[in-house]
Formats: structure tokens, sequence, C-alpha cells
């Protein structure tokens, strides 16, 4: 999907499939729905519920990605969403609830969203008694948010999902519905956003980091590009961004933040 800026050359924003070539939007959505499902239901002797970190695994060795590394990105995430003061919290995909337990203790309350019941009910066996009264769970998908009031919530977060949104449109229509149900002068937090413009990049140094040294440069660039068509999640450039606040109209702010940490 290209983009012009007045007189300025059009950017690619984010890629689309041609309907021959993509699944719909909803199998998308239900292929990734069973995927997580599986992960959650899969994982066994979690340590700490509530650092269950099943399913995270390394993109240059596929392993698990460490527990340290991991506690380094949680913390740095709830870190950016505290900087906001959030008392009155809407996740959109929370999971097995990383950022719910490290958020709880300083919100009022908690609406936690997913399409995986095991994670939802995996939360609720964690919550205490006192946790309960300030946490609701409702299993729906990230375009299908039901009773829930407008400008009701001061912070909404969908952090380490939309890479799984099937098309640009389909997180812009998220989005919009977030910017009905957050009220005046709240935040929409999008962590974990994959960088289209840094695809063929990142896939390289991918590739560079698995290849055996003796392959030439010819195979090496066809493994690139292999790994780039294979690449099923959505990524956005920043020009998508940018242009949020012409297409929603309770949106007047834009922050693009790089990502920053050590693991």
């Amino acid at each position: 999907m290209a983009r012009a800026d007045n007189d300025e050359p059009a950017q690619l924003v984010a890629y689309i499939k041609t309907p021959d070539q993509a699944d719909s939007g909803e199998s998308r959505v239900d292929h990734w729905k069973g995927l997580w499902d599986g992960a959650y239901r899969q994982a066994t002797d979690i340590a700490d519920p509530r650092f269950n970190i099943a399913g995270w695994n390394d993109s240059f060795s596929g392993a698990p990605i460490a527990a340290s590394d991991m506690r380094e990105w949680l913390d740095a995430t709830l870190d950016n969403i505290r900087a906001h003061d959030p008392a009155n919290v809407l996740e959109i995909g929370c999971g097995t609830g990383m950022i719910l337990f490290g958020l709880l203790p300083h919100v009022d309350h908690y609406t936690g969203t997913d399409l995986s019941p095991h994670a939802l009910d995996t939360i609720r066996g964690e919550l205490g008694s006192d946790e309960l009264a300030k946490v609701t769970l409702l299993n729906q998908p990230a375009d299908g948010l039901q009773g829930l009031a407008e400008k009701s919530f001061d912070t909404v977060i969908i952090n380490s999902v939309a890479q799984y949104f099937p098309s640009a449109d389909y997180l812009t229509g998220v989005l919009k519905r977030a910017s009905e149900l957050v009220r005046d002068g709240g935040t929409i937090y999008l962590g974990d956003i994959r960088n289209l413009d840094w695809l063929k990049a990142f896939h390289t140094a991918v590739e560079l980091h698995q290849a055996p040294g003796h392959l030439g440069t010819a195979e090496l660039a066809t493994r690139i590009d292999t790994r780039i068509k294979r690449d099923s999640e959505l990524l956005l450039s920043e020009a998508y961004f940018r242009g949020l606040t012409d297409q929603l109209p309770r949106v007047n702010n834009v922050h693009v933040n790089l990502k920053r940490g050590h693991g």
C-alpha cells in the first residue's frame, strides 16, 4: 500500500496481498488464535505464572528467548506505559497477563481481552481475591470489542499483538475503536511493531546468522528473498503512523520511538 504526502514521492507503508494469494482476514486471525492457544496449552512447569514466556522464541536461533532478555523487555514496556500514569486500562491481546500483572498494583481497574480462552483462564487462576475485584477478562477479538463504554479508559494497550493482525486496514479499524474507548487526553500504546522499512535488513541479519560460511552471495540473496516472501506477519512503515491523525479524528498526536535494550 503506497501513501503520497503532498508533492513528495509515494512511500510503501504496508504490504497487502491480492485476494487470490491471501487468506481472508478472519482465517488469518483464526490461524494465530490456534497457534497461540496451542502454545499456551502445551506450556508446562511454568516457574512463575505471572511471568509466563511460553511461545516467545528467538528469531535468530529459533530457541526460547532467555528469561533475562524477556525480563528486560517486560520492564522496559512497563516503564513506558507507567510514564502515562494509567488508572483505568484496556489491554487488547493480554495473553497470559505479563503486562497485566506488572501494572495491576498501580491501576484502579484493568480490562484484558484475548482470543485464547486458555490464556484468560490462566490469568483467572493466578489472581488473588483482592485482585479479582479490579480485573475484567473478555474472550473477544481485537476487532469485535463489545460491552465497553466509550471514553471509559485512560490507557489502551496493544503490545506485541499488531504483528498478528491480517492487514493495515484491520489495525486501523482496531485503532478507531480504541480511540472511541479512550478518554480525551488518554493514551493508546502500541508496542513491538515490526518496521516494514527494515524488513530486508532484518531477514538479511537472520540469514547471515544461520547460513553456513561457504554459502555464495547468489544463494544467500535467494534465501533472504525466500524469507521475506514467507514472512506472514504485519509490518508497517512509520509513514502509516504519521497518517493516523488524518484517518482517526480523535487521534491528535502520534509518537514513534525505537525499542531499546541489550537482549
